[in-house]
């Protein structure tokens, strides 16, 4: 698949981002009709072989850019590329992106073994989209996507920037370990939980866990000068009380300095088929006014939101999910929770496959949705809402719409966006 991708700009550079489009636009075309091609190399199978033309800005210069992404699969090892080459016509070729340890480093979107929980080793280095721990009640679908570049410690989205995170996971029958840093190269938050299983050998409860987690930031907040260390203990178990159609779980953590969370509850899921699934939960918690539940999830690294000193004040949470999977080509989830003492927290996300469109109005549209605010009365602050449009050309053309939406704690306003064409060869 060749991209050909324009990102929001502003003023004089319009015409020019135009007629780099208008260069990828025809270049996508001459390329399209190629055969796709998987060469074996000595067992390392190219699983595909993605590319993106196109062009971005960075530190208000124009560069156009080509990155080459191919994906390979050996057995259980997967593995992903991003081999990127930015110039201007002032500059030349971007040497900022190939004068660091770490720029050679990122090169690597990711490089995986396993899958979570299905093997006795599992790890992920690269790129961290959903990382959790336990119950994920301290850490919760993580991203190790960071607004700071890192060389010249500005805190601003750097969109053309990769974070090499890593999770390693040990999963033995006794126990195990799960681990998470944001980045392996300039490490900055930790993540670690150990647990057991002490009823391995009974025939219904083999499967209990109780875990110990510690995570730590070293530089939270998001003024990049603040020093502040944030740092999160707890503790967890969890039931299957029934296989995975019902589960009995329990939470405890602590931040330091700031407050704690008790929590437990029920959830579960159930299918009268495969195609049809519904996940569900219900919890009830205690948590102290400085207590973020799920404090580090998929919009921490932007939000970066920093508890502050104890109040005596005790909230009681009760709180629900649901989500719905119909034919795997819809889902939509919302978690929800409300207490006497604080403003309610709303996340929701929906995906709609672009086949489902294609079924009933012969027209490829794929949709995806994601929102996540934690305190809805505060209209801008702690907001993250990212959108995905994809709209069929032809046959093997789309048209791709990506827009993300970002309040801090502070209220600071970030966005990006960008629009590609999507072209499979």
């Amino acid at each position: 698949m060749l991209v050909a991708e324009w990102h929001s700009i502003e003023g004089g550079t319009m015409m020019r981002y135009f007629r780099s489009l208008i260069f990828c636009g025809l270049l996508c075309v001459f390329i399209s009709p190629v055969s796709p091609v998987s060469p074996v190399w000595g067992g390392e199978v190219l699983d595909s072989c993605d590319g993106k033309i196109g062009a971005l800005l960075i530190d208000n210069k124009m560069y156009y850019e080509i990155n080459i992404q191919p994906e390979f699969i050996f057995g259980q090892l997967k593995m992903g590329l991003d081999i990127p080459l930015r110039w201007n016509d002032e500059d030349g070729i971007r040497k900022e992106d190939w004068d660091g340890k770490e720029d050679v480093a990122t090169i690597f979107r990711y490089v995986q073994w396993a899958e979570k929980k299905a093997k006795p080793l599992y790890f992920r280095v690269g790129n961290i989209d959903k990382a959790t721990l336990g119950n994920g009640f301290i850490v919760r679908d993580y991203a190790n996507m960071s607004r700071e570049d890192t060389k010249k410690e500005k805190n601003t989205l750097t969109p053309h920037k990769r974070t090499l995170g890593s999770t390693i996971d040990f999963n033995l029958n006794a126990g195990g370990l799960e681990t998470i840093v944001n980045d392996i190269v300039s490490p900055r938050l930790y993540g670690l939980r150990c647990f057991v299983r002490p009823l391995t050998t009974m025939p219904v409860m083999q499967n209990t866990e109780i875990g110990f987690s510690y995570v730590t930031d070293t530089k939270a907040g998001t003024n990049t000068e603040l020093k502040k260390d944030l740092t999160v203990y707890g503790m967890d178990f969890f039931i299957p009380v029934f296989r995975e159609y019902v589960t009995i779980y329990g939470d405890y953590a602590d931040i330091k300095d700031a407050g704690n969370g008790i929590g437990y509850g029920i959830k579960g899921g159930f299918g009268m088929i495969e195609s049809f699934r519904t996940d569900w939960g219900l919890g009830y918690r205690k948590d102290d006014d400085n207590f973020i539940y799920g404090l580090f999830d998929s919009s921490y690294e932007v939000v970066k939101p920093i508890p502050t000193a104890i109040k005596t004040t005790q909230n009681k949470v009760a709180c629900g999910n649901i989500n719905f999977n119909i034919m795997k080509a819809i889902t939509l989830g919302f978690y929800y929770e409300d207490a006497k003492n604080s403003n309610p927290y709303l996340i929701s996300q929906l995906t709609v496959d672009k086949n489902v469109f294609h079924a009933i109005t012969k027209q490829r549209i794929g949709v995806d949705v994601f929102y996540n605010q934690k305190d809805i009365k505060e209209s801008k602050k702690n907001i993250t809402l990212t959108t995905q449009t994809t709209y069929g050309l032809s046959d093997n053309i789309d048209m791709v719409y990506s827009m993300k939406k970002y309040y801090d704690n502070e209220g600071k306003f970030f966005k990006t966006s960008s629009m590609s064409t999507n072209v499979k060869f």
